[in-house]
């Protein structure tokens, strides 16, 4: 079991919030060298989307919106075309069902606007 704190609504937006903020400075410490913030976005990746997978598959409401507008501040930071992580998760986004719910409804905005983006 964990703590009590960790069932905390503040904690766990505190801990998104410093995930995306170590994804920022990651980013922005390569010096818009395209291949290291490439690398830089693939590693992070690596270590978050099994985490972000298995939130999206129980559809845990209370975490899916920041895992939605992290992954677009990661798609937002890879340099060049979206990856086919992304484009295999497209459908997904667009399912009614998650923009039911009205958290995820910003971030799903938001990664649909980096998709838009990227596209173009």
């Amino acid at each position: 079991d964990y703590p009590l704190a960790c069932h905390s609504g503040q904690f766990i937006r505190y801990i998104f919030e410093n995930v995306a903020l170590i994804v920022r400075r990651r980013v922005a410490e390569q010096g818009g060298d395209a291949a290291a913030e490439l690398r830089v976005v693939g590693e992070t990746e690596a270590v978050l989307f099994p985490v972000f997978q298995e939130i999206l598959n129980k559809q845990q409401e209370d975490l899916m919106a920041y895992v939605l507008q992290i992954m677009a501040l990661l798609l937002e930071a890879a340099p060049g075309e979206i990856s086919q992580t992304y484009i295999m998760l497209f459908n997904a986004v667009l399912a009614p069902t998650n923009w039911d719910m009205a958290g995820n409804v910003p971030g799903l905005v938001r990664l649909l606007q980096a998709y838009l983006r990227k596209g173009t």
